[in-house]
């Protein structure tokens, strides 16, 4: 993995995943978007997450059934050249709540789970097939708005599901000489992850996984659920704001130069550990010569 440059402040710090491309060392997950009340406080945690400097936005059709990405395709237009996105195929979301207009989409989302208790409704998870991935592509580009997705990942994959992962993989790559993506890789598992890293084609994968569960074996490029999982959650129920900045620190110390991803549905959760982990770092780091002045991304990355 090439190494990371850093600067510190609002700004964060920046590294470079494999394939070149540059972002921000702290990414915001939107998979709890959907549980905020309203369109307008969704877009007002976006864009702090964004302010704090998080310039990296992990989605999926999955999260909110579709409402994620649709809110982060708002966010996105006054931005794209600032920051960048990854989304996945692998958890489908339900057609008719990915149609509903974002404001009956919560309601939508009420009926789901109360249909999926009663046994009326069922998630499955299909086999993951190259023309799958080609059309949850289009429907993601559709939903976001963009002309280009940063980062697209199999979601919760394995060979298991992804039976014919030499064609997945020459998709992709068809998906980036076409300009469509930039780079492709695994999410989920880890397990699922090393076990599709380890078939040709899929070396140069970026890898996204639990931070609890990666090993030496595979050193993953984007880690999440540092502070979220069970009693590690952030929040009044669970870690203080220091014991939050002490485990980011601890992961950031693991792996220097890959992503740390956070999600929260509070402003003030954000800027706690935005704050304090760049403040952990200044010392370590500090703000020299060859940081000062650099931009987020770099022409050649941009849109």
């Amino acid at each position: 993995m090439m190494l990371a440059w850093l600067r510190i402040g609002l700004r964060m710090i920046s590294i470079v995943l494999p394939s070149g491309i540059s972002t921000s060392k702290l990414g915001f997950g939107t998979a709890r978007l959907h549980h905020m009340g309203s369109s307008k406080d969704r877009q007002r945690l976006l864009a702090a997450a964004f302010d704090l400097g998080l310039h990296h936005f992990d989605t999926a059709p999955s999260y909110g059934h579709g409402l994620a990405e649709r809110e982060l395709q708002t966010f996105l237009r006054p931005r794209r050249n600032s920051f960048t996105v990854a989304t996945k195929y692998g958890i489908p979301a339900a057609g008719w709540i990915a149609r509903a207009p974002l404001s009956a989409v919560r309601p939508a989302l009420v009926l789901q789970k109360v249909a999926s208790k009663v046994g009326l409704a069922r998630e499955v998870w299909p086999e993951l097939t190259p023309e799958g991935l080609r059309r949850t592509v289009e429907d993601s580009l559709r939903r976001l708005k963009v002309d280009v997705i940063d980062i697209h990942f199999l979601h919760e994959a394995n060979l298991q599901r992804a039976t014919r992962p030499q064609e997945l993989a020459e998709t992709y790559r068809s998906l980036i000489k076409q300009g469509l993506i930039r780079a492709f890789g695994i999410a989920g598992d880890f397990a699922g992850c090393a076990e599709l890293k380890r078939q040709a084609g899929w070396e140069d994968a970026i890898v996204q996984t639990d931070e609890a569960q990666w090993s030496a074996e595979l050193v993953p490029d984007i880690t999440y659920r540092v502070i979220v999982s069970g009693p590690q959650q952030h929040g009044p129920s669970g870690l203080t704001d220091a014991e939050a900045i002490d485990r980011l620190y601890a992961a950031h110390l693991r792996r220097p130069n890959g992503m740390l991803l956070v999600s929260s549905t509070k402003v003030e959760h954000v800027a706690s550990l935005a704050q304090g982990l760049a403040a952990r770092l200044t010392p370590r780091f500090g703000e020299g010569p060859d940081t000062a002045g650099q931009t987020d991304l770099p022409a050649s990355q941009r849109p």
